[in-house]
């Protein structure tokens, strides 16, 4: 039988200890699983849940089975939580999978083949607010440990081996104030997302601080998605004003902007600033930030 998901939520959370202390992060799924005709799957079925660094093609990085009853088609899986009876489908954690990288979900259901096309996952998604509140907090994942790594790359931060000490490649790399010979000063890339579900939370968004840690910040890219084409205006905002032009969102149900390189000061707070001009339906807006990283 041929089955196809729509996707209501995707969220990666993480705490600011999170991952230092070992616990993995988590992915918060919700879908609607549909037949081939368009009716709703009410049939327990297990779904296999796969990352790839694809859209298409190549072997999974890490993957992993659940058992789901829908109602109505709807459904939703944490994934990344052993203890609530999923199977691992490889020995990789879902943490050590979630680094940074441009990542694509592929979902299997019964016994079809995967879905396709794959489900893009947002560069280093962190935290994402399912709900409207008074302020959405975020956090530098696990507090910079995700971007730490025995081998050496100008982009991370170095982390021992077992035996305690640093491969010797990492003296090139590393700064005179850290013991090495060279000057890289490792980048991390964040996303700073919100989720609005009605058009009167416009008057009052979530905020989202950022890290005091996080030095040299730039906006590079704005996206939105939505399950319906809304029919908005957007911009992120600050204390000092809007960081860039709105941007128009009329028809599709996701819109992705570059934007160029827009300085964001260190511990700035900023909010989703929304001009809707029709019915509104629900909708997640993201600011992707690159930052220097200390360590």
């Amino acid at each position: 039988m041929s089955f196809s998901v729509r996707v209501l939520a995707a969220a990666l959370l993480a705490s600011s200890g999170t991952f230092a202390s070992g616990v993995p992060a988590q992915l918060i799924y919700q879908g609607r699983l549909l037949k081939a005709d368009g009716s709703p799957v009410n049939q327990t079925l297990t779904i296999t849940f796969a990352l790839y660094e694809t859209a298409s093609a190549g072997a999974p990085l890490w993957s992993e089975q659940h058992s789901v009853d829908p109602s109505d088609g709807f459904f939703d899986v944490v994934l990344g939580d052993s203890s609530g009876g999923a199977t691992a489908s490889s020995q990789v954690s879902l943490a050590a999978v979630v680094d940074g990288r441009q990542l694509w979900l592929g979902i299997t259901a019964g016994s079809d083949p995967e879905m396709a096309p794959r489900t893009p996952l947002a560069s280093a998604p962190y935290a994402l607010l399912a709900t409207p509140a008074a302020h959405a907090q975020t956090h530098m994942k696990g507090g910079g440990d995700e971007i730490a790594s025995y081998e050496a790359a100008a982009d991370r931060i170095p982390m021992a081996g077992l035996s305690g000490t640093l491969d010797s490649a990492w003296v090139p790399l590393l700064p005179l104030a850290k013991g090495g010979t060279g000057t890289a000063t490792p980048r991390i890339t964040r996303n700073l997302c919100v989720y609005l579900a009605a058009a009167s939370a416009f008057a009052s968004p979530p905020t989202i601080p950022v890290s005091p840690d996080l030095r040299s910040c730039i906006a590079t890219r704005a996206f939105a998605s939505a399950r319906e084409a809304p029919n908005v205006t957007f911009s992120f905002s600050t204390s000092a004003g809007p960081l860039f032009a709105d941007v128009a969102w009329a028809s599709g149900t996701r819109v992705d902007s570059d934007l160029p390189n827009v300085t964001v000061a260190p511990g700035a707070v900023v909010w989703p600033v929304v001009s809707t001009q029709a019915a509104f339906l629900g909708a997640t807006f993201c600011l992707q930030v690159s930052c220097e990283a200390s360590f």
